[in-house]
C-alpha cells in the first residue's frame, strides 16, 4: 500500500470508488467536482489516495477552515473500498492528513461537517465502518444533526385564507 496525494488523472476513478463503495450516496461528476476544486478553501496538499499494484483502493479528502477565530482540519470525504477495509488504509491516509493540518496550525480535527461545502452533516450511522474508524482514531460525538427535505411543489402555498382575517 503507497499513501501519495490526489493528482487530477484520479478524479474518474476516485469517482468510480465513491460510488462502487457509498452505498447510501450517489457522487456525479459535478458534485466531485464541487466538493474538490469549487471549495473556497481548496487545498491540492490535502487529498489523498490509497493505491496498491497501481490500483487506487482509498481516497480522503480534506480541507481547513478557519472558524470563529479556530483553524480546523475537516476529513470531507473519505472511502476504502470494501475488500480492503480494516488493513489501516484510512488510519495511514487520516496520519497524513492530521500531520499536514497540525503543520498549519490546526487545533482540532472534525469529520464531514465542514461549513460551506459539506456533502452530508456528519457521518451517516448506516456507515458503521467510518463510525468505527472515527472512534479508533480519537473522535467524540457531539451533536446530531440531519440533511432534511420537503416537496415544495406539491403544497399549496396560498395565504388567501389568512391575508381574509
Amino acid at each position: 500500500m503507497a499513501i501519495r496525494l490526489f493528482k487530477k488523472s484520479d478524479f474518474d476513478n476516485v469517482l468510480n470508488l465513491l460510488n462502487d463503495h457509498s452505498e447510501f450516496d450517489e457522487f456525479s461528476p459535478g458534485i466531485l467536482n464541487e466538493k474538490i476544486y469549487d471549495d473556497p478553501e481548496f487545498d491540492a496538499d490535502a487529498i489523498f489516495i490509497s493505491e496498491q499494484n497501481g490500483q487506487i483502493n482509498g481516497f480522503m479528502l480534506g480541507v481547513e477552515r478557519n472558524i470563529h477565530g479556530e483553524k480546523i482540519g475537516y476529513i470531507k470525504l473519505m472511502v476504502v473500498k470494501k475488500a480492503h477495509r480494516r488493513q489501516g488504509i484510512a488510519r495511514e491516509m487520516y496520519k497524513k492528513l492530521e500531520a499536514y493540518f497540525q503543520k498549519k496550525g490546526a487545533e482540532k480535527m472534525r469529520i464531514y461537517d465542514v461549513p460551506f461545502n459539506y456533502f452530508m452533516p456528519g457521518i451517516d450511522p448506516r456507515y458503521t465502518p467510518a463510525l468505527c474508524f472515527a472512534w479508533r482514531m480519537g473522535f467524540e460525538r457531539f451533536a446530531d444533526t440531519s440533511n432534511l427535505l420537503v416537496d415544495v411543489q406539491n403544497k399549496d402555498w396560498s395565504t388567501a385564507a389568512e391575508e381574509q382575517q
